[in-house]
């Protein structure tokens, strides 16, 4: 059957109508100019082709009207429709093949310029084409997504672009690539480059990311360039601007910064460009580090990061910074891992703050390095306090003065805070305050402090006996070194011929707290600091009261008023004692010597009663210092002497010359020991002269008529080794007593708030509450529960042996 006449005279109208549009889509790509009556005429073309309209119909009779508004009734969607979109996706494929060969007659970056311009002017176009196709799009393509239908579902401007893609870019894929790993090349290498015409290419790219409609379900929105709108022939502005600087982060309207709108740039540069740069680095690290130290090494490879980040933001996508400096990382840091760690340990050696700077600054980059540098740091710290306290004992055996040993307080103290300082600062200049070698440096610290060639030596003479003929045990050292921080504050808060000004002590005394801070056996350190504070306040040889309230303030605001309590009532006592001593000397009491009394709270000061010993009559107070006048030598002399050394003394009153047994008869000291200590020491004094061996009984004592001494007033009060010893061993009981009644206490306070609670729960919760003030053992908190389950506040669970629970 021959088709009738009518059907060849329709299709000979389509192919005509088709030829005007085919023109002026001519005239958007090819940059040509157009009247206004004419683009309203292909507008009105297109519609009645699509609608199946007569397309020779006068644009006036159209029954599409011209007007903004739409009928509220749309005409059924024609299979002309998509007759007419098949034609325009040729017209594009066929407009592309001939682009894409001209392209290839250009060389590399030749072709990126041409690239760069015929894609300026593509997406223009588009755009332009898009507005005239405004029906089809919005009525057969938008039909075809309802349906989900992967054919004719990209709008009119979407469709040239993904055309683009597949026709233009994959046929030219490897040399655009290739021309752009080129040309970041030349930069790496310092050169210059057209960095604008990167960012052009590479936002094409992202520009041609356009996602299956449907995979992704969005209404078409009306197009500006509606012949409704058009006031004068003009494209309209692309939907994806590009900005002065030609960055591809900034100026984007329709397209989003993730993984799915950016899918490929990603597939067909990114991935490659990441590779690149991996092989890129691998060999120009392998090259430097034979050519050059590590630490210029480092200085490279900071720089390179700063480099990538300004190449990231001149022209790289900003979704590219994150896998870029990642592979940055992976070459230029963590394979070389190992050799960071080598230097780090030498840059510590040598105290190079600004290497060991950079080498935090990259290493913080890699997971997990930090804490090799923490470790690393941490035993550094300890090696040099290792160090300064063998320094400390090396000066003390050095040291030929007769009391060079009672400056290793001081030099121990000295030694601890100087470490600290400089690791303090070497923190803030080189680790930025980073927390974790903060901590390092707290727990190197807490370990070196408590135990460290000073502290070892000190408790090896401290060894006391377990029971009368008992094998000797070790000394603690943790406890030896709260007993030096003891005697170091005590150093500072005494009266002596040397003082610091205000600021200084006050600023030492802050020290001494860095060191509390780190010591395990606080509560050793409150009675020793108990015992001074109370020797001061009765000799009255404390710098002053402010200097001592500051201190128990310091220590108060550390560990809580209980801590403090006892030191606080010593000061009340000394205070009411003074007014009591002043109303005591008011008329009509008239006393021919200077008298004070301090009357003090037996529960509060740590003194111990001394039995046995009748004091002289000239003796009022067994912890007072008497001044007692020698008339026996060519000048006069007054001695600041010790009870026990006014009872001997003033046994020569009846005779010159007594031997030494009688004299441990008649002075009325508790012990031998402890009274021939009293007679070595005034001989060594040269104020009195011996015989022979002072411990033998036979040995003669008499005054020494040859003593001198530039001063007429002169303090000859020293504390006894046996005194010492005894003091030692009596402060380590109450210590032990203390830490029972803490432990216990502790105890029933977990108790009473859980009821109920198994036996590993209850030993770390005891832990936990008494650590501020020493480090509990497992064995001794086990003791605490059995005597408290002995005293009743405790008791076994009768369903399970390891469990206990509080008896109200």
């Amino acid at each position: 059957m021959r088709p009738s006449n009518n059907t060849r005279t329709s299709q000979a109208q389509i192919a005509e109508a088709w030829e005007k549009i085919k023109h002026g889509m001519d005239a958007c790509f090819f940059e040509r100019s157009m009247t206004r009556s004419a683009w309203m005429d292909l507008q009105t073309q297109v519609y009645n082709l699509a609608v199946d309209v007569s397309v020779n119909e006068p644009q006036g009779s159209s029954s599409r009207p011209l007007s903004s508004s739409r009928s509220k009734k749309e005409p059924c969607v024609n299979p002309r429709c998509a007759e007419v979109y098949e034609k325009v996706k040729k017209y594009l494929e066929n407009y592309l093949q001939q682009l894409s060969e001209e392209c290839k007659k250009h060389p590399e970056e030749d072709m990126l310029v041409f690239y760069k311009q015929k894609w300026e002017s593509y997406i223009k176009a588009a755009s332009t084409v898009d507005g005239l196709f405004e029906y089809v799009n919005r009525t057969y393509v938008q039909r075809q997504r309802d349906h989900n239908s992967s054919q004719g579902s990209f709008i009119v401007k979407e469709l040239a672009l993904v055309t683009w893609r597949d026709t233009l870019f994959m046929s030219l894929k490897e040399r655009i690539t290739t021309a752009l790993f080129q040309l970041i090349s030349k930069e790496r290498n310092g050169e210059q480059i057209n960095t604008q015409l990167v960012s052009h290419v590479l936002q094409s790219l992202v520009r041609l990311s356009i996602p299956n409609p449907w995979e992704v379900t969005r209404p078409i929105p009306p197009h500006v360039g509606s012949p409704s709108s058009f006031n004068s022939f003009q494209s309209p502005s692309p939907c994806h601007q590009i900005n002065s600087t030609g960055n591809l982060n900034r100026g984007r309207r329709d397209m989003t910064s993730t993984q799915n709108s950016i899918f490929f740039y990603k597939e067909n540069f990114e991935d490659e460009f990441i590779t690149e740069t991996e092989e890129f680095y691998r060999n120009e690290s392998a090259q430097y580090l034979r050519e050059h130290s590590f630490t210029d090494y480092m200085n490279k490879a900071e720089s390179r990061f700063e480099e990538e980040k300004y190449r990231v933001s001149k022209y790289l996508h900003n979704e590219t910074e994150r896998r870029l400096i990642q592979s940055c990382e992976k070459v230029l840091i963590e394979a070389h891992i190992d050799r960071y760690y080598q230097e780090y340990t030498v840059l510590l050696r040598d105290h190079k703050t600004e290497d060991l700077s950079r080498v935090y600054s990259l290493c913080s980059r890699v997971k997990d390095s930090l804490e090799k540098l923490q470790e690393m740091f941490q035993e550094h710290v300890i090696a040099k306090g290792m160090e300064a306290m063998d320094r400390v004992l090396e000066e003390i055996d050095r040291s030929k003065a007769p009391h060079g040993k009672s400056e290793l307080p001081k030099l121990f103290a000295e030694g601890i805070i100087g470490v600290h300082k400089q690791f303090v600062e070497l923190i803030k200049n080189a680790f930025k305050d980073n927390a974790g070698f903060l901590t390092a440096l707290d727990m190197a610290n807490e370990q070196y402090i408590n135990r460290n060639p000073v502290t070892v030596a000190q408790a090896s003479q401290n060894q006391m006996p377990i029971a009368a003929g008992g094998q000797p045990r070790p000394g603690d050292p943790a406890k030896s070194c709260a007993e030096l921080l003891a005697l170091y504050v005590d150093s500072l808060l005494r009266v002596s011929a040397r003082k610091a000004d205000d600021n200084d002590l006050e600023d030492h005394l802050q020290d001494s707290m860095l060191i509390f801070k780190y010591i395990t056996e606080k509560d050793v350190f409150a009675r020793q600091f108990s015992r001074h504070l109370a020797t001061r306040l009765v000799q009255g040889s404390s710098v002053s009261d402010d200097a001592e309230q500051s201190m128990i303030e310091k220590l108060k605001s550390s560990c809580g008023f209980e801590y403090t309590n006892k030191f606080q009532k010593m000061f009340t006592d000394v205070n009411l004692s003074k007014k009591l001593s002043e109303d005591f000397k008011k008329p009509p009491a008239e006393l021919e010597f200077d008298f004070s009394i301090i009357v003090g709270t037996s529960a509060s000061w740590p003194f111990n009663s001394v039995k046995g010993y009748i004091l002289p009559k000239e003796v009022l107070d067994l912890m007072c210092k008497g001044e007692i006048s020698a008339n026996c030598f060519p000048r006069v002399y007054v001695f600041v002497a010790t009870m026990y050394q006014m009872g001997v003394l003033l046994l020569f009153n009846k005779s010159p010359t007594l031997s030494v047994q009688h004299i441990v008869q008649e002075s009325g000291i508790p012990n031998k020991e402890s009274c021939v200590q009293v007679v070595q020491q005034l001989v060594k004094l040269k104020i009195l002269s011996a015989t022979g061996d002072e411990r033998e009984d036979a040995t003669e004592v008499s005054v020494s008529g040859s003593y001198h001494n530039k001063k007429v007033k002169v303090p000859i009060g020293m504390p006894l080794k046996a005194e010492q010893k005894h003091d030692r061993t009596h402060t380590d009981r109450q210590v032990e007593e203390d830490r029972k009644n803490v432990i216990q206490a502790a105890i029933v306070r977990i108790m009473k708030m859980r009821k109920r609670l198994n036996h590993n729960s209850l030993i770390q919760e005891a832990i936990d509450q008494v650590k501020f003030r020493f480090q509990p053992t497992i064995a001794s908190i086990k003791k605490e529960i059995d005597a408290l389950i002995e005293k009743e506040f405790l008791r076994r669970a009768d369903d399970q042996r390891n469990v206990y629970e509080y008896v109200a």
